[in-house]
């Protein structure tokens, strides 16, 4: 089921507009990561990422509208995120504010406890978090495709998720598995390019190697500038290809398992004159009268 909508989705990626988002994607991770991995320009880069969690939602919503338009002209892409750009944005400010309520409730008592109730905080919030995460991660393709408002879209995704469990779970595990394909190819890819940089690393003991840890500006001055210029490229590189699969792979796969996705009704059967203590047979008349026959 996972991969038959992800072989569906692929197929999309022939209309050069479904790879914007992916390219807009890979610039803000880009600059994002070579701003962090800088000192003099560290300051922006949380400055960026506001504007990207800002600007993305505009098209995600392009993205799923041109999908469900069928349309594919640049034209189109951007009148279908304006269209449905804060249909995808208030959702999405809801969520993140509920989950930094959450998080700080969860993590206060930890952090009072010190640091062993602080690890016990973390970990206990991961298993309550993402079960809640996923619950809520197809309110984007609720709020465009079902064309539903902020809160009407949120039910619409824990009602698609609880109804057809089996269904989202297969959708995540091959998510997860693209992920992971992509992580260890792109980390491969990076570790070779910059071998003569990292190959300090292989001589130092396990007390440096945490000091390593604890402060990356110490490997971000081993990389130099051309260690953060191939780290900043492999990072978008990878920002720009979940983007570009994962987008279209959602959309498939929400029309095709997630849209009609509704709890039934049980409606109640119609009073019968053996529900009204009358006996025999007759029928009603257009006010409602029972009438027995003799």
């Amino acid at each position: 089921m996972g991969f038959a909508s992800l072989h569906e989705g692929l197929k999309l990626l022939k209309h050069p507009v479904l790879w914007i988002a992916g390219i807009v994607s890979a610039i803000f991770s880009f600059l994002m990561m070579w701003f962090s991995m800088t000192e003099p320009l560290s300051f922006y880069g949380d400055k960026l990422l506001m504007i990207w969690l800002v600007t993305m939602p505009f098209f995600i919503a392009a993205t799923y509208g041109s999908i469900k338009s069928e349309d594919y002209s640049v034209a189109a892409y951007f009148r279908e995120g304006l269209k449905y750009y804060f249909r995808v944005l208030l959702p999405a400010v809801f969520i993140s504010f509920a989950a930094f309520i959450f998080i700080f409730i969860v993590m206060l008592p930890g952090s009072l406890a010190g640091a062993s109730g602080q690890v016990l905080s973390i970990i206990s919030g991961f298993i309550f978090f993402i079960p809640c995460l996923i619950l809520v991660f197809f309110f984007d393709t609720a709020a465009v495709f079902s064309d539903l408002k902020v809160f009407e879209s949120i039910k619409k995704s824990i009602t698609g998720v609880m109804l057809k469990p089996f269904n989202v779970a297969g959708f995540f595990l091959v998510l997860l598995l693209i992920s992971l394909v992509l992580l260890f190819g792109l980390a491969i890819i990076w570790s070779g390019l910059l071998a003569d940089e990292l190959m300090p690393l292989t001589e130092v003991s396990a007390e440096e190697m945490s000091e390593y840890s604890a402060n990356p500006e110490l490997l971000f001055s081993m990389l130099g500038d051309f260690g953060v210029m191939v780290t900043s490229l492999i990072y978008s590189l990878g920002s720009m290809l979940i983007i570009t699969v994962m987008l279209p792979f959602k959309a498939v796969f929400y029309r095709k398992y997630l849209e009609d996705a509704k709890i039934p009704v049980i409606s109640s059967p119609d009073i019968t004159a053996a529900d009204q203590g009358i006996d025999g047979q007759g029928e009603y008349d257009e006010k409602g009268r029972w009438y027995k026959y003799s």
